[in-house]
C-alpha cells in the first residue's frame, strides 16, 4: 500500500510538473515521458483492485495530455471495468468525463457529441450513483453543464440525452440529488438560463465561467426573489410538518425545474419524481417556486378529484408539472394539501417597507457590480449610465410613500428620507459609478441589519 501511496505521488508531481508555465516544451514533455515509464514499469501484481483502477486512470490522464488520444481512452476503459462498485475509487469516472468532454471541446461536432458526450454524460451519472451526498454535487454539476453543453448539437442529441437521463439518472440516489448548496444551484441556474452556441461552449467555457463568478451576488439575489414567497416563507411552514431537512438540502431543485420548465423533458420529469418519492414536501414547494399559485391550487384540488384526473401522457412542461403534482399529492395526500393551504395563507403576507427596499437597493447593487466589471478599465472615471440615472431618481420619489404599507415608524419615516437624501444624484456630487457604488454598498447593509431587527411573527 505504501508503494502505491508513493508512486501515486510521484505521477502527480511528475503531471503537475508539466502544467509549469516557467518550463520549456521539451521540458514539459520530459516529465510526462517520465510519468508514462514509472507506469508502465510498475509490478501491480501486490495492488488492490481499487488501486490498479486509480493507476489506469492517471496513465489515461498522462497519456491524454501527450496526446495519445486512443491509448488514453483505453486506459479510462479498463480503469472503469475494474474499479465496479470499490468505494473510493469514483473518481475514475470523473477523469475519464473530462477525457471525453475534450474530446467533444476539440472536434465540436455532433458526431463527436452523440459518442464522446454521451459516454462522458453516462461516466458523470456513474460516478453520482456511487458517490456519498456530499461528493455527488460536483458530479451532478458537471452533469447539469453537460446536458446544456449538448443540447446545442441539434435534435438528435438532445433525444439521445433524454434517453440517458432517464435511464440512468433515477438510478442515482434521491438522496444525491437533494443535498445540494445554494451556490451549485445558481450557477446550473445561470447555465441553463443562457443559451450557447456550440462555439461558445466549447472555446468560451473559462469566460463564461469566469463571468458567473463576477455577477454571482446578481444571480443569487434574481433567484431569492423569484422564489421569496415559497421557498423562503415555506422552509418555515415545512418545519411545522416535521420535514427535518436543513435549507441547504434543497438547493439543487430549482435549477432542475427551471430546466424543465424551459425544455419539456420527460427525463428530468422522472427525476424529480424519483426525488419526490421520498422528499415530497421538499419537491412540492420546489415545483410552487415556478409555477403560479393558481396552477398549484387548481392542480392539488383536480389530483384529488377522480372525475378530473387526466391519464394521458404529458406532453408540455405544464402537463408534466401537473403529472408530477399528482404524483405528490398520492404519496403524501395530507401534508401535500396542508402545505397548499399554507403557501396561500402565506401568499397574502404583505412585505414590510424595509423589506421591499432592501429588494429594491440589492436588485441595483447586483446590477452595479455587473456593469462594472464589463468596464473595469474605466471603472474609477466611468460616469453612471443615463437609464440607472432616470431608474434611481423615480425609486427615490416614491421612497417616503407608504401607502399599503403597515408598521411605519419614525426611523423608518427617518431611513427613507436619508436615503432619498444619499442617493441625490447631481454633477460633481456622486456622479461617478464608484461613488454609487459605494453608496448602495452602504445602505444595503443598513437595510438588511434593520429587517434583521424585525419581530417574527412566526416564531419556530
Amino acid at each position: 500500500m505504501d508503494a502505491y501511496f508513493s508512486m501515486r505521488e510521484l505521477l502527480k508531481c511528475l503531471v503537475q510538473r508539466s502544467s509549469m508555465p516557467n518550463l520549456t516544451e521539451e521540458q514539459k514533455h520530459n516529465a510526462l515521458m517520465e510519468a508514462f515509464s514509472v507506469v508502465q514499469k510498475t509490478t501491480i501484481n501486490t495492488f488492490t483492485k481499487e488501486n490498479i483502477a486509480k493507476l489506469y486512470s492517471l496513465r489515461g490522464k498522462v497519456l491524454m495530455k501527450l496526446e495519445k488520444y486512443d491509448d488514453a481512452s483505453h486506459s479510462f476503459k479498463t480503469a472503469a471495468l475494474l474499479h465496479e462498485n470499490v468505494a473510493g475509487g469514483n473518481s475514475v469516472w470523473l477523469h475519464w468525463a473530462d477525457f471525453l468532454e475534450s474530446r467533444l471541446d476539440i472536434e465540436n461536432t455532433e458526431e463527436a457529441a452523440l459518442s464522446a458526450g454521451i459516454e462522458a454524460l453516462v461516466g458523470i451519472m456513474e460516478g453520482a450513483r456511487m458517490e456519498n451526498e456530499l461528493r455527488a454535487r460536483k458530479y451532478i454539476a458537471r452533469l447539469l453543464w453537460l446536458v446544456k453543453k449538448l443540447s446545442v448539437y441539434g435534435n438528435i442529441t438532445e433525444k439521445e440525452v433524454d434517453a440517458k437521463l432517464e435511464k440512468h439518472g433515477t438510478g442515482i440516489p434521491a438522496s444525491n440529488w437533494l443535498p445540494w448548496t445554494l451556490y451549485l444551484g445558481v450557477l446550473v441556474l445561470y447555465l441553463l438560463g443562457n443559451g450557447l452556441s456550440n462555439q461558445s461552449a466549447a472555446v468560451n467555457r473559462p469566460v463564461i465561467l469566469e463571468s458567473i463568478e463576477s455577477e454571482f451576488d446578481s444571480i443569487f439575489f434574481h433567484l431569492l426573489e423569484a422564489s421569496r414567497k415559497y421557498i423562503t416563507q415555506s422552509a418555515q411552514a415545512l418545519s411545522l410538518l416535521h420535514c427535518g431537512k436543513d435549507r441547504e438540502s434543497r438547493g439543487w431543485l430549482p435549477q432542475l425545474v427551471a430546466e424543465l420548465q424551459l425544455r419539456p423533458s420527460v427525463a428530468i420529469a422522472r427525476i424529480i419524481s424519483h426525488v419526490g418519492e421520498s422528499n415530497e414536501q421538499q419537491v412540492f414547494y420546489a415545483v410552487a417556486a415556478s409555477q403560479p399559485l393558481d396552477f398549484i391550487l387548481e392542480n392539488v384540488s383536480a389530483a384529488f378529484d377522480p372525475l378530473k384526473n387526466d391519464k394521458g401522457n404529458p406532453v408540455t412542461s405544464q402537463e408534466l408539472f401537473r403529472d408530477i403534482i399528482r404524483k405528490l399529492c398520492q404519496n403524501r395526500p395530507v401534508e401535500i394539501s396542508s402545505l397548499c393551504r399554507i403557501l396561500f395563507e402565506l401568499n397574502s403576507v404583505k412585505e414590510h417597507w424595509l423589506e421591499y427596499t432592501l429588494h429594491k437597493v440589492n436588485e441595483l447593487k447586483n446590477r452595479l457590480f455587473g456593469f462594472a466589471h464589463r468596464n473595469l478599465e474605466s471603472l474609477t472615471s466611468h460616469p453612471i449610465p443615463e437609464d440607472f440615472v432616470a431608474e434611481i431618481r423615480k425609486w427615490q420619489c416614491s421612497l417616503q410613500d407608504f401607502t399599503g404599507f403597515k408598521e411605519i415608524s419614525e426611523d423608518i419615516k427617518k431611513c427613507a428620507q436619508d436615503l432619498e437624501s444619499d442617493f441625490a444624484i447631481q454633477k460633481g456630487r456622486n456622479d461617478k459609478l464608484t461613488d454609487l457604488l459605494s453608496i448602495v454598498v452602504k445602505w444595503s447593509l443598513l437595510l438588511a441589519a434593520k429587517f434583521d431587527k424585525l419581530p417574527r411573527l412566526l416564531n419556530i
